[in-house]
């Protein structure tokens, strides 16, 4: 974001951004502007990234992947921001994925219940994102360049970091920043006819498109993990096909591609319980007993997914069935970064506490540890701390 908005400094300037990335996003441009970004504001899936202070910036927290009532909120909120702003001050507009769920104003006579529905139809049936865009755009007063219309009097930037296939800034946050340059979206035969009468009552106002600058892209993303992980000494294998459709179909594929095409497979710290149910989805659960010669290096919630149960304390994510269970290759627990000085929840006495309602062996280990498990024996290295703890 930096690099590409380094030449485009032209004073004082309130910045907007929109999206799930929109808080790195704002954080480079302000490292380009300094003290010339003067006001911002923000809309994202996040509250908990730390934005600075100085100047001010207003952050409001969307819903994703639909649409809901703190998605109308930034919407009004985004409205205000903008009635704000001195009519000649330049404005740089930041959009990444996800926009189009996290901002919205529907046009007149449209709801948000219609958005929802739609969003909701469309994920159901796995439309192609740039379907589903293109036909919530058409709903929005935001979308389809209007929010870009509402700048047009005034000295205007937009800067997109793509998620979507083509890098088209029209289907980007549903075109906050670029209207379709074509023909609009026609609408799916099988769209419920309550949806379809919607799409026939609107009265869309024309919108505009900024003059944009392409940020990032899931090509340069891919390229650059490839320059990052060939420098490291890996070597890199490319899935040969872009991954799409249904979640669970390209699930399968990817895993048995990964299980078969690799000799060892790292797994990295995020939610046990999210990672364990697509694993069964995906398939990938099946295939583990057949990779004799392959090696499950796991970190922190890629580790604990192969224990029987996590325990409350780290349910973030709940399975469709609710509980705690994970994939119980294993037959002991793990309580990851004992005595973390960013987890104060972490100190030993809470892993003893803990391991008092799994009814399974347990371990406390530091991120200097690990466990080691070759044909059911297990054994522990470290160098750092951990604890065994017996029910």
């Amino acid at each position: 974001m930096a690099r590409a908005a380094r030449d485009r400094v032209r004073g004082d300037t309130a910045v907007i951004a929109i999206g799930k990335a929109a808080l790195p996003m704002l954080a480079g441009a302000r490292a380009v502007l300094g003290a010339q970004c003067v006001r911002a504001f923000a809309v994202t899936s996040d509250a908990a990234a730390a934005v600075d202070a100085d100047p001010p910036t207003q952050i409001c927290v969307g819903d994703h992947p639909v649409p809901g009532p703190r998605s109308l909120a930034a919407g009004e909120a985004l409205d205000q921001f903008l009635a704000a702003l001195p009519a000649d001050l330049p404005v740089w507009v930041l959009v990444s994925g996800g926009a189009s769920s996290l901002v919205e104003q529907p046009l007149p006579g449209v709801t948000l219940a219609d958005v929802q529905a739609l969003t909701e139809w469309a994920l159901a049936r796995d439309v192609p994102i740039a379907t589903l865009n293109g036909l919530r755009r058409r709903l929005s007063a935001l979308k389809d360049g209007r929010l870009a219309a509402r700048l047009a009097h005034r000295p205007a930037q937009a800067f997109v970091l793509s998620d979507v296939p083509g890098d088209d800034p029209s289907v980007v946050g549903s075109g906050l920043v670029a209207m379709s340059p074509g023909a609009e979206t026609p609408l799916p035969a099988d769209l419920p006819d309550a949806l379809r009468r919607c799409f026939e009552r609107i009265d869309a106002p024309r919108g505009a498109t900024l003059p944009t600058v392409l940020v990032g892209s899931l090509a340069q993303a891919l390229a650059a993990v490839d320059t990052e992980a060939r420098a490291e000494g890996y070597t890199v294998e490319h899935w040969p096909t872009r991954v799409e459709g249904l979640a669970v179909a390209a699930g399968r594929d990817l895993a048995a591609w990964l299980a078969h095409g690799t000799a060892d497979l790292l797994v990295a710290g995020g939610d046990a319980l999210y990672l364990a149910h697509w694993m069964r989805l995906s398939g990938m659960v099946d295939l583990l007993p057949s990779l004799t010669d392959t090696v499950w290096v796991g970190l922190s919630a890629g580790s604990m997914v192969m224990t029987p149960r996590i325990g409350e304390d780290f349910v973030g994510w709940k399975p469709p069935g609710g509980g705690d269970a994970t994939l119980g290759l294993v037959d002991f627990a793990i309580f990851p970064h004992l005595d973390h000085p960013d987890l104060p929840e972490n100190t030993l006495a809470d892993a003893k506490r803990w391991a008092g309602t799994i009814g399974h062996p347990a371990y406390g280990i530091d991120d200097e540890t690990a466990i080691k498990v070759v044909d059911g024996v297990v054994e522990v290295i470290s160098e750092g701390h951990w604890t065994q703890i017996n029910p």
